[in-house]
């Protein structure tokens, strides 16, 4: 499994926690705890779904990995022809 497949699956993962726990809070607390709780996992549910559409964000292609290499290769003397 690539890394980014558990990256996405964790965003994935944290909304749906974020999501119960909105529930949760609108149920069960009191008004002003309510609104604070309901706040909070708002902003878990962002972070998730900031995890999940960045994944791939997260793990260097073999594209960006061939050009670090040249970068890194910069300095090499030239060949002479």
């Amino acid at each position: 499994m690539e890394t980014w497949m558990m990256i996405a699956g964790a965003g994935g993962l944290l909304g749906l926690i974020a999501l119960g726990g909105m529930i949760w809070a609108f149920r069960k607390l009191e008004s002003p705890k309510k609104w604070a709780a309901l706040g909070g996992f708002v902003v878990l549910g962002a972070a998730g779904a900031y995890l999940s559409l960045n994944a791939t964000a997260f793990e260097t292609t073999e594209e960006e990995a061939e050009i670090e290499e040249q970068i890194e290769d910069f300095d090499a003397p030239l060949d002479d022809f």
